[in-house]
C-alpha cells in the first residue's frame, strides 16, 4: 500500500474530536478512529503518521471515560472505535479476562515484540498469553530539579545531587531540611514523592483477594523512611508549598524560584514540565529518584468488532515497533520509547542541543539515567484496581500528614498518637477500598 500525506481539520479538534483526511487528490486507502485521554495522539499521528494516506478520527476525553464509553458501546451494540488509548490501570482491567471474555484483539502477532520492555508486555499479557495492547513509550521515573536554585544551597552538579542527597530517602530528607534553611522549599506538594514509593512495593496491591498493606507504604515496620512517615515529616515540617498536584499553583511552581523540584517519569518531562516552566527554561537538570520508580503510561488496543481493524494495527505497529519513528520521538521529545535497541543507541548519544536537551541546561546523560532505571521496572506491581487504590492511599497519606498540624514547623504529636493516627488512617484506607472492592481482606 502506497501511503501520501494528512492534513488536520481543526474545526473538529476544537470540539474535542479531530480528524485527520487523506489529500493529494484521491480518497484515503484505510481509516480507522482513535478514542485517547490525550492531546498526545493527535499530535503523534500528525506529525509522525502523516506519510499514510488514512483517514483518521480522534476522540478525546478523560482517562477513565474512555473504558466507560467502550462498555457502553459494547452493550448498546454501537460501532465501536478501532483503538483504545488506556492507561496502565484500564488496559490492566482487561488482562485478567480468557479469550472467550476479553473484548480486546490479541496483538502479538503484528510484528516482533522481543525489543519492548518487558514490563509493557506483562502489563497486557492474558491468562491464555496474549498481548491485548501494546506501548511506544517506557515511563521511567526521575528527580527533576532547579540547578540555579540548587546552586544557592552548594549543590552545583548533577552527581552531587544524587550521590549526596538523592541516593535515599533518608538524604532526601536531609535536602528537604538543607532547603528549608536557606528559605527554599523541597517540592511543591507533599503527595509527589508517593509516585516513587509505590515502587518500592514488592506485591501489587491486589492478589488474589489480598489487599496488600506493605510497611514500605504505611510504615509501622521497619522502614523508618516509609512513605506515610516521609510525606507527614515533609507536611508538618513545612518542607513544601503544601500545593495539590496538577492544580494550578503546582504548575506555577514549575516557574517560581522557591521550589528546588519535582518527582515525575519520563513523559513529564515533555507533557508537564517544558510547557509549564518556559520561563525557567535551561535551568533544570534531572537526576535519579531514591527509587527506581515508573509511573504511568499509554497502551493501544484494538477491540473485538472494530471495523477497520487491520487498518488500525497497521497504525500501532508502525508506531510501538518502527525503530526509526521511535529514534526520531525520542530525540525530537525526549518521550522514553519502548524500544531496548533503540534506547540502548541514545543513551549514549549527546542530545545536548535537542530542545529538550537545551532546557535540561545542556544536560547529556538524561537519557542513560532513565535508561538505567527502565532495567529495573516491575510491571508485576500494576492492578487493575489500581486507580481507585491509589487514590484512597495519597487521600490517607495526605489526611495521615496533616493530622494534629499547626503550622509551627514542628512534630506536634507524640510517638504514640503518630501511630493512633496511623492506624487511624490505615483503616480509612481500607474502608475508602472496600466501597469498590468489598471482598478484598488487608493483610495484617
Amino acid at each position: 500500500m502506497r501511503f501520501k500525506k494528512l492534513i488536520l481539520a481543526p474545526a473538529l479538534l476544537a470540539m474535542g474530536i479531530g480528524a485527520l483526511v487523506g489529500c493529494g487528490g484521491s480518497a484515503p486507502e484505510a481509516e480507522f478512529t482513535i478514542w485517547t485521554f490525550s492531546n498526545e495522539m493527535s499530535k503523534l499521528v500528525r506529525k509522525y503518521y502523516s506519510g499514510h494516506n488514512v483517514n483518521v478520527v480522534l476522540k478525546q476525553q478523560g482517562v477513565t471515560q474512555v473504558q466507560t464509553d467502550f462498555e457502553a458501546y459494547r452493550k448498546a451494540g454501537k460501532t465501536l472505535p478501532d483503538i483504545l488509548c488506556l492507561e496502565a490501570a484500564v488496559v490492566a482491567d482487561y488482562r485478567d479476562k480468557e479469550d472467550n471474555d476479553n473484548p480486546l484483539m490479541p496483538l502479538e502477532e503484528i510484528a516482533d515484540l522481543s525489543d519492548m520492555y518487558s514490563y509493557t508486555k506483562e502489563v497486557v499479557t492474558t491468562p491464555d498469553n496474549h498481548l491485548i495492547g501494546l506501548s511506544w513509550q517506557a515511563t521511567p521515573g526521575g528527580f527533576f530539579y532547579r540547578s540555579d536554585i540548587a546552586e544557592k544551597i552548594g549543590i552545583t552538579t548533577v552527581e552531587q545531587m544524587e550521590s549526596t542527597y538523592l541516593n535515599s530517602w533518608e538524604n532526601f530528607m536531609n535536602l528537604a531540611a538543607l532547603c528549608k534553611t536557606n528559605k527554599l522549599m523541597v517540592l511543591s506538594s507533599i503527595t509527589d514523592p508517593i509516585k516513587a514509593f509505590l515502587s518500592e512495593r514488592n506485591k501489587p496491591w491486589v492478589t488474589g483477594n489480598i489487599l496488600n498493606m506493605e510497611s514500605s507504604m504505611f510504615g509501622g515496620g521497619t522502614e523508618v523512611y516509609n512513605c506515610f512517615d516521609v510525606v507527614r515529616a515533609l507536611q508538618q515540617n513545612n518542607y513544601t508549598k503544601g500545593t495539590s498536584e496538577r492544580d494550578s499553583s503546582y504548575w506555577n511552581d514549575m516557574r517560581s524560584n522557591n521550589v528546588l523540584g519535582f518527582f515525575m517519569s519520563s513523559w513529564g518531562l515533555n507533557f508537564d514540565l517544558m510547557p509549564h516552566a518556559t520561563t525557567t527554561a535551561g535551568k533544570w537538570k534531572m537526576c535519579k529518584a531514591p527509587t527506581n520508580y515508573f509511573k504511568g503510561g499509554t497502551w493501544l488496543a484494538v477491540p473485538k468488532g472494530a471495523p477497520h481493524a487491520e487498518a488500525a494495527k497497521e497504525f500501532i505497529k508502525y508506531v510501538t515497533t518502527d525503530k526509526e519513528f521511535l529514534k526520531q520521538r525520542c530525540i525530537e521529545t525526549g518521550d522514553f520509547m519502548n524500544s531496548l535497541t533503540v534506547m540502548n543507541q541514545l543513551k549514549d548519544m549527546d542530545l545536548s542541543k535537542s530542545e529538550f536537551g537545551v532546557f535540561l541546561g545542556g544536560q547529556t546523560d538524561h537519557i542513560k539515567k532513565l535508561y538505567e532505571v527502565a532495567q529495573l521496572i516491575n510491571g508485576n506491581l500494576i492492578s487493575p484496581a489500581d486507580a481507585i487504590i491509589d487514590g484512597a492511599f495519597q487521600s490517607a497519606c495526605a489526611d495521615f500528614a496533616m493530622a494534629g498540624y499547626t503550622g509551627a514547623g514542628t512534630e506536634p504529636y507524640t510517638p504514640a498518637q503518630i501511630e493512633e493516627a496511623r492506624s487511624s488512617y490505615k483503616s480509612n484506607f481500607i474502608v475508602q477500598v472496600k466501597k469498590s472492592y468489598s471482598n478484598l481482606i488487608p493483610s495484617d
